[in-house]
């Protein structure tokens, strides 16, 4: 064998094993890049999760916040406790009406009661018909005179009579609330056994939350109006050239 044979033998060998290596070179390079288009794919999956998490956890507590706030806030107005709030509101969703106009009709029952006002001698006469009095009500919680006169109401058969007792007593907010008055007890019930009622622990806690939410709100608006007010030579100086410049202009 040659020299030339030699060198040409140690050629192929060289070019054979090049090629060999750069398609290897290759083909890992094509599964680094598959890899790293993996982990940035999971990357992308995990930070999405991640967002969702802490928007869904925001949600939370602002929803937790602020119906523990309304709630804490009508329970003051009404004298009703918390639980017995969420109840009522139960029966007066499931019966298509809403909070607001139990709130008002309670607002009116305990006026009525209490005997304020001229309509007095006609809310005694609602009471009278259906078997009750002022007197004997004033000793029961808010929750208790509002469920007694509804299941009293409820139980008239005439539907023009029950509807005057209900307006009698509750105003204008009664005949909404007749359909809520015929099933009262059993959808407070039914609410208790669903367990959606909120210990008032947890209003407390959503109300001081809300009221803290409250209190950053208003230290960010006046932060905000603060720096307003510093930039506003700035701002005034900026607009006066815009002026020049766009009278130039035109």
């Amino acid at each position: 064998m040659s020299k030339a044979d030699v060198m040409a033998g140690r050629a192929f060998v060289s070019i054979g094993m090049k090629s060999s290596i750069t398609k290897d070179l290759n083909k890992l390079k094509t599964e680094l890049n598959d890899f790293g288009s993996s982990i940035m794919s999971i990357g992308a999956k995990v930070s999405g999760m991640g967002l969702a998490i802490t928007g869904s956890l925001t949600a939370a507590v602002m929803h937790f916040a602020n119906v523990g706030s309304e709630l804490n806030d009508m329970s003051a107005r009404t004298g009703i406790g918390t639980t017995a709030l969420v109840e009522l509101g139960y029966a007066a969703k499931m019966t298509g009406t809403d909070m607001g106009s139990v709130e008002r009709a309670i607002g009116k029952m305990q006026k009525n009661i209490a005997g304020v006002g001229e309509e007095s001698a006609t809310v005694t006469a609602a009471l009278s018909a259906i078997g009750l009095s002022s007197s004997r009500l004033a000793g029961l919680a808010p929750e208790d005179q509002f469920q007694l006169i509804s299941e009293s109401i409820a139980a008239i058969e005439d539907p023009a009579q029950r509807s005057a007792a209900a307006m009698g007593v509750f105003g204008k907010s009664g005949r909404e609330l007749l359909p809520m008055m015929q099933n009262i007890k059993a959808l407070r019930a039914e609410a208790r056994e669903l367990g959606i009622a909120p210990s008032p622990e947890s209003i407390a806690a959503a109300d001081a939350i809300g009221d803290a939410i409250d209190r950053v709100r208003a230290v960010v608006s006046s932060t905000v109006f603060e720096i307003g007010a510093a930039l506003a030579p700035m701002a005034a100086d900026i607009l006066d050239g815009f002026l020049v410049v766009t009278k130039a202009v035109r």
